[in-house]
């Protein structure tokens, strides 16, 4: 049998991924709107279509 403690371990690590991911994204997002180069808005307006 699983033991629950397995599953909130795992639950854990996903959880921090997502984490890490949205911290990521908004860092990015963050400098992107800093910097307002060229590039980084060509970047940005790509992933939102």
């Amino acid at each position: 049998m699983d033991h629950p403690v397995i599953d909130r371990h795992l639950w854990i690590e996903v959880a921090e991924y997502l984490v890490a991911v949205v911290g990521v994204i908004l860092i990015a997002w963050t400098l992107a709107e800093d910097l307002g180069s060229p590039l980084w808005g060509g970047l940005t307006s790509i992933r939102l279509r």
